[in-house]
């Protein structure tokens, strides 16, 4: 079965990327093997995701902890005290999670004893970093971490600060590939059309007909929640595309 349309949207939000990635890579026919061919060299790559770490801090007396709030600090986020460079980052407290060896009774102790802190900081777009289908049909994700260095300097920041607080013990354990959570590119957005997917506008550089306006689009990604990013992306690419089609559409209906 086939269906014709004059234009198709890609969006799955800031959860559903890899849903993006793998309806464009499975896209090519034979009636289209050779119009899709930049998919097999640009679609997948310059995956970026945050820099993640769990960070559980131990009071220097014990205290019933609640998690029934979210707290984000941004003080650093442009910079520290002897260290302009901005260090891009979020913390938030987070639900419990811990290794997956430690035993309930250890998780029972130490639940009433930390409080715990998702430190996040941005990533760097690297061509290799990538998602495939593998031989088996699956979807394969090639990731090496970069900028860990402004992640432990966000790290030995926020660890001086939580002793000043009287929490002087603290341990962190460094999400592993698995949580992709707010992961970015691998359509990404440029002027360039060897390098980029999409043109300034979301559309494809080899299909007119064809936008992706969820964060596949984003060249590189912050340590902040993309949603509203994404949201003011769509809204932009929906007044381009009112002009092309000649709509005429109050844009408050779009929200």
């Amino acid at each position: 079965m086939q269906q014709y349309y004059d234009i198709i949207i890609i969006g799955t939000g800031a959860g559903g990327r890899t849903i993006t990635y793998d309806l464009l890579l499975r896209s090519a026919s034979e009636n289209y093997l050779q119009r899709l061919a930049f998919f097999a060299a640009l679609v997948g790559r310059n995956l970026v995701k945050r820099n993640t770490t769990n960070l559980y801090a131990i009071p220097a007396v014990k205290k019933e902890t609640f998690f029934h709030k979210t707290l984000v600090i941004n003080d650093f986020y442009f910079g520290s005290i002897g260290y302009v460079k901005p260090l891009r980052h979020k913390w938030a407290i987070m639900r419990e999670s811990f290794l997956l060896w430690a035993p309930n009774s250890l998780l029972k102790v130490f639940a009433n004893l930390y409080v715990n802190w998702s430190m996040q900081s941005e990533d760097l777009p690297n061509v290799e970093n990538r998602v495939e289908i593998a031989k088996n049909k699956q979807i394969k994700v090639y990731y090496l971490s970069n900028n860990q260095k402004v992640h432990r300097r966000l790290r030995y920041q926020f660890e001086k600060i939580l002793r000043n607080a009287r929490f002087p013990r603290t341990f962190g354990i460094l999400m592993p590939l698995k949580i992709l959570n707010y992961q970015g590119g691998a359509c990404r957005l440029g002027s360039d059309s060897t390098l980029n997917v999409l043109n300034v506008k979301c559309r494809s550089h080899d299909i007119d007909s064809l936008y992706v306006v969820d964060s596949s689009f984003f060249p590189s990604i912050g340590a902040m929640n993309p949603t509203l990013t994404i949201i003011a992306n769509a809204l932009r690419v929906a007044e381009h595309l009112k002009q092309r089609l000649n709509v005429n559409l109050d844009s408050r209906a779009l929200v």
